[in-house]
């Protein structure tokens, strides 16, 4: 289970836990799925609502959920930029002879952490998707290979994510 946070949580009229434990990413192990749990850390203290669920407030959750997501994926769209870029100087120093090719040898092999770009093979369906809503609002085509280098997608799951359209 990871690291756990041992909250114990029971509804005023419930024998059994609702939720029994977060982990290391603030997610719940829901026991009642009925029930839906939202909870903050602040200063230490964990802050917490709880109550049945209905349309509202599922779409509420998927709202955060999906913004929560977004970033991620836009933290990593920046991180692939910038390690494309400080790429691109190190070759530019290279075409201009400022360093010599076992310099840039050297030095992708000792920063391999600037300049490499890891592909992220848990990336799911649910993120191709969220991509696809981001790539869509930008008023330019992407090929697979943009998409897949600007957020660490494996090519091969988009273009199984492709075949399943």
């Amino acid at each position: 289970m990871g690291n756990e946070t041992n909250i114990i949580l029971y509804a005023e009229d419930a024998t059994q836990p609702m939720f029994k434990y977060f982990n290391a990413e603030y997610e719940a192990c829901n026991t009642q799925p009925d029930k839906y749990l939202l909870a903050i850390m602040q200063n230490g203290d964990v802050k917490a609502i709880s109550g049945h669920l209905h349309a509202s407030v599922t779409n509420i959750y998927q709202l955060i959920n999906n913004h929560v997501d977004k970033e991620k994926l836009f933290l990593t769209a920046v991180d692939n930029l910038i390690k494309k870029n400080d790429f691109l100087q190190l070759s530019i120093q290279l075409d201009q002879e400022l360093i010599s090719e076992d310099e840039f040898r050297e030095e992708l092999e000792r920063n391999e952490v600037k300049y490499l770009i890891k592909m992220n093979p848990d990336f799911k369906l649910v993120d191709f998707n969220l991509v696809t809503e981001i790539l869509s609002k930008l008023n330019r085509q992407f090929t697979s290979d943009d998409a897949s280098e600007l957020f660490s997608i494996p090519l091969e799951h988009i273009n199984n994510y492709l075949d399943t359209k």
